[in-house]
């Protein structure tokens, strides 16, 4: 399987829900991040990897209500965009590291990269205590900009 392949491990479709990447998939394709992915592959990385990297969110209001999970249907650009300022800053660490000590820097950059998906995670399905959501859509939205899901990521990952 490349890179850029599919899920591996994923759960069977389910009814009125939607897989959900943590760190989205799309940042494979961008060469500088594509190149850090590779290199930690090493170390057991993928983003493919379903247990690791994704999540099964309802698609429809009803059952991010009841569940308390955010709503996944549509896009979410709001949300890629914070997570992948988050990215880009692991991937600036990783870089400056690989030069020192490649071995260092691809274990810093995987247990940076699994702490983000942890929260995101706890993010996406803690009844919302963070105010996080995933487009306008979502019911369980608190707040509606950027800058908030920005200082929400930071609460929860510890900056």
């Amino acid at each position: 399987m490349t890179r850029r392949g599919g899920w591996q491990g994923a759960p069977p479709p389910r009814t009125g829900f939607q897989r959900h990447h943590l760190i989205p998939i799309a940042l494979l394709h961008r060469p500088q991040m594509g190149a850090m992915f590779d290199q930690l592959h090493a170390e057991g990385f993928a983003l493919q990897h379903f247990a690791r990297n994704g999540l099964m969110l309802p698609a429809s209001e009803p059952a991010a209500l009841s569940l308390g999970h955010a709503l996944h249907r549509g896009p979410h650009r709001g949300y890629s965009d914070v997570v992948t300022a988050r990215v880009e800053r692991i991937r600036a660490h990783f870089a400056a590291q690989a030069a020192v000590d490649m071995r260092i820097a691809r274990r810093v950059a995987v247990m940076r990269l699994r702490l983000l998906q942890d929260t995101t995670r706890r993010a996406l399905t803690d009844r919302h205590g963070a105010g996080f959501w995933l487009n306008r859509r979502d019911p369980m939205r608190l707040f509606v900009d950027r800058p908030y899901l920005d200082e929400a990521i930071d609460k929860l990952f510890g900056e």
